[in-house]
């Protein structure tokens, strides 16, 4: 099992800026959910002693909405705020003229997905 908590208040300049250093190697990262594993916080805040367990992208979900303390309207509000921020993500990139996937290659994306997750193996 996992506990899962809203840790905004941990985020400093120093973290931010070690996270800008580690995101400066992946071009086209502009969004996501990073799974971090720390010694302490003390380490985490100071932006180091941490290792990044998983790096999820734009369709992940904000995990502190399933905090057991965050209400439904935060966990509602967390969602909209994230998708505001991916639709201007996505705005900014057309803008430099980055085209968005048509219909045919959404369907195709899915349908791989969708066979791949049917591999995944159970769990409890």
């Amino acid at each position: 099992g996992a506990v899962f908590r809203d840790a905004a208040d941990l985020i400093s300049e120093e973290l931010l800026a070690a996270l800008d250093q580690i995101f400066a190697d992946i071009p086209g990262y502009h969004y996501g959910r990073l799974d971090i594993k720390f010694k302490d916080i003390e380490s985490l805040r100071s932006g180091r002693d941490f290792h990044i367990i998983e790096i999820n992208g734009a369709s992940s979900e904000s995990i502190n909405i399933w905090d057991r303390n965050a209400s439904l309207s935060q966990a509602l509000r967390t969602l909209l705020q994230q998708y505001h921020t991916l639709f201007k993500l996505g705005s900014a990139n057309r803008a430099l003229g980055h085209e968005p996937p048509g219909l045919k290659a959404l369907f195709s994306a899915w349908r791989f997905e969708s066979q791949l997750v049917k591999q995944y193996p159970d769990n409890d």
